[in-house]
């Protein structure tokens, strides 16, 4: 299980399944890793396991933060970027944005900002491409260039700090992306992608006191903020028991109530359908009887006929 420190759903779930197959079968091995994981944690989950440390062969990333608080951290990222690109060594920078609207100002504004550059030195280069005079590659993505996908020739980072996540409303029923602050494995994990093909730099535009002080030191996990409807019942149609991931989630208090309510939830949900079958049931029963209590019922007569006795 690798990257095990994104604490995602589906990770989740499988580490509750995997327990319990692991202590059945002794011929099957699990191997949980990651950069930045809790080991510890995770060790005394599965029964006070080896933990192994593993140096990396990355290079050293030299890590510097804002003096003061931006307000506007897309403008903040590309005014960084400008700066690297007129007084740093060659090398492609890297910036984390929130999402595509964020992406599309950033390289807007950069490639804005590089026409006025070209224009006021007189200079052919195309920017955003491989070229022979020295241009320099920027690329501007979301949190998936943290882990799932890398970069070479990236020699500077740009943090603005920030990321979206999928958040469950449980009044509306509803989930929504919102832009929240990362966390410092997170942080961890965007300033090692300038140390991959060499010794970097990492600009974080937040002051080092938010980083030590405000930031989660892990992200929240998804378990504890997402409908877990479709957990129990994708739990419920492994013929696997719910009681192994309110095990696994012992350890967090929200994490188990959420459960449960979800469980609450469902049999809720179940009960009202229930209940609405039988009084369609019962209702349709109703009107059966009825028409055969009175088969000399006529519309628009005057006068009725007696029913009839047939032992109803």
């Amino acid at each position: 299980m690798d990257e095990a420190h994104e604490r995602s759903l589906s990770t989740d779930v499988l580490f509750g399944i995997l327990k319990k197959v692991v202590a059945r079968r002794r011929d099957f091995k699990l191997i949980v890793t990651s950069a930045t994981l809790n080991a510890q944690k995770f060790s005394n989950f599965f029964g006070s396991v080896p933990i192994f440390h593993i140096p990396g062969r990355t290079f050293p990333v030299n890590t510097l933060y804002s003096k003061t608080p931006c307000e506007d951290y897309v403008e903040a990222a590309v005014k960084q970027a400008m700066s690297i690109h007129i007084s740093n060594p060659p090398g492609d920078i890297l910036i984390f944005m929130t999402g595509q609207d964020e992406i599309e100002a950033a390289c807007y504004v950069l490639a804005e900002r590089m026409e006025q550059l070209i224009a006021s030195t007189k200079q052919g280069a195309k920017i955003f491409q491989k070229a022979e005079g020295g241009a320099r590659k920027c690329v501007v993505a979301t949190n998936i260039a943290e882990t799932s996908l890398t970069v070479d020739g990236i020699f500077y980072v740009i943090d603005t700090g920030y990321g979206k996540m999928k958040v469950y409303n449980p009044k509306m029923g509803m989930d929504a992306l919102q832009v929240f602050p990362s966390s410092r494995a997170a942080a961890d994990q965007r300033a090692g992608r300038a140390g991959r093909t060499g010794p970097g730099t990492c600009y974080r535009l937040y002051t080092e006191n938010a980083y030590l002080n405000e930031m989660l030191p892990s992200p929240v996990p998804e378990i504890q903020r997402t409908n877990l409807g479709n957990v129990v019942l994708l739990l419920k149609s492994l013929k696997d028991s719910d009681t192994s991931l309110l095990e696994h989630k012992k350890r967090r208090k929200e994490e188990k109530t959420a459960m449960e309510e979800e469980m609450e939830n469902l049999r809720e949900s179940q009960a009202e359908a229930e209940k609405e079958s039988r009084e369609k049931e019962r209702e349709k029963r109703a009107k059966q009887q009825q028409r055969v209590s009175m088969p000399g019922l006529k519309q628009g007569a005057s006068t009725y006929l007696r029913p009839k006795k047939l032992g109803l």
